[in-house]
């Protein structure tokens, strides 16, 4: 039985190696509790007790034990699961662990048939996931129709906008961020934030950036590397060499919180144009800094933002993109009332801490339960020999991948 004297403590299952993940659990750290961290990726997070949970290249020990053994050996009184589409958030599910569960749902991992679209036993175990957990938060009532279809009950779902920190991503003067960043003191900055990655549609975004025919530096347009896909970025450097515009690009290496505000401050519209979504907090990060942004118009964000008022819409070809990048270049008008709007909207939304105080505060509702939402013994038999071949077939394709890196650099020896 937990005692009301000790410390309420979370096991945290999740990605910190991500940068989104990584902030909400730094900002729940500065809260009165007690974190225990089980993530795939090293993390420059300062916590008492992270646990890496390394899915390795051998096939000694499938990724599926290591994480087994993890969550059997973590402390915490109630879990938290960020990303439901997970390994870790899969063998918790199987494991029989009778903790309660509150899921955090980023988008991706909900709406799996519209972004990733994963083997059909992989939806199979992320949905037990979803019905694993005793309560799920989410960012839009987009993703709570999704878990509705689902057979998700309203009263295991609860709303939760995750905001920014607004000590980081705030106004800037453009003069020095452009210098910091060292990028032209006059031009016009369009930038890409999202990942380098072709479902993100950033070629679409160099194209639509030709259009604008940029020379002598009066047109920038600067592309995040973070996340990049294999090969992608080479792709857009030909693109870019086939249109005439290799010079008025620049693509910049993963950025940490405060180098990515000040990106932001440099810049004088940002875009993103993916073909499904949850939320970004890219589009919160440029509103605080008071950069408009042009989005797909997408129902996710429609539910919530209002076209010309605080965000520009355009269909994701580049022609209409090129176009919205022109009227916000040309308009001030336009620019100014976009930029206030996307104050205004801001103010109605909680600050970083805000949202990790309203995680913590759904948690502690089960800091004593046991859960009744638990895998029935022999759906979790099934899953383990799901996963038994999910992890043969990881730890192959690591092998490969990593025979082909040894070769290609062998290749390159003279």
């Amino acid at each position: 039985m937990h005692n009301e004297d000790t410390t309420f403590s979370v096991c945290i299952i999740g990605d910190a190696g991500g940068a989104h993940v990584a902030s909400r659990i730094s900002a729940m750290s500065e809260q009165s509790v007690e974190l225990h961290l089980l993530t795939s990726r090293p993390t420059s997070l300062n916590l008492r007790d992270v646990s890496v949970v390394d899915a390795g290249d051998g096939l000694q020990v499938p990724p599926f034990l290591k994480w087994h053994r993890a969550i059997k050996d973590s402390a915490g009184d109630v879990v938290n699961i960020h990303y439901a589409n997970s390994w870790g958030a899969w063998v918790f599910a199987l494991s029989g662990d009778r903790r309660a569960m509150v899921l955090t749902v980023m988008g991706g991992d909900v709406l799996l048939e519209e972004q990733s679209k994963p083997h059909p036993l992989a939806v199979w175990l992320t949905r037990l996931v979803i019905q694993r957990a005793d309560l799920i938060t989410v960012k839009s009532s987009h993703l709570a129709d999704v878990l509705s279809a689902q057979g998700v009950k309203q009263d295991r779902m609860t709303r939760l906008n995750w905001g920014i920190d607004r000590s980081i991503f705030k106004p800037g003067q453009r003069a020095s961020a452009r210098q910091t960043m060292m990028l032209p003191k006059n031009s016009f900055v369009v930038f890409s934030p999202r990942i380098l990655n072709s479902f993100y549609r950033i070629d679409v975004i160099v194209r639509a950036f030709a259009q604008l025919k940029p020379k002598e530096n009066d047109v920038i347009l600067v592309i995040s590397e973070y996340e990049a896909e294999a090969g992608y970025k080479e792709y857009l450097e030909d693109l870019a060499r086939s249109l005439g515009i290799f010079d008025a690009i620049t693509f910049k290496p993963r950025m940490t919180a405060i180098e990515m505000a000040t990106m932001y401050q440099s810049s004088d519209v940002v875009v993103g144009i993916p073909p499904s979504d949850g939320f970004p907090l890219t589009i919160l990060e440029a509103m605080a800094c008071e950069v408009p942004n042009i989005v797909a118009p997408l129902k996710t964000y429609r539910e919530m933002l209002v076209a010309n008022d605080n965000i520009i819409f355009a269909l994701p070809n580049p022609e209409n993109l090129a176009t919205a990048m022109i009227q916000l270049r040309e308009n001030d008008q336009l620019r100014d009332g976009v930029i206030q709007g996307g104050v205004k909207f801001l103010e109605g939304l909680p600050n970083l801490d805000q949202s990790a105080s309203s995680l913590i505060a759904y948690l502690m509702r089960f800091r004593k339960s046991n859960t009744h939402n638990q895998t029935k013994l022999f759906t979790r038999c099934l899953g383990w020999f799901v996963l038994l071949g999910f992890s043969l077939r990881y730890c192959m394709s690591r092998r490969h991948a990593k025979r082909q890196l040894f070769q290609g650099t062998g290749s390159g020896v003279s």
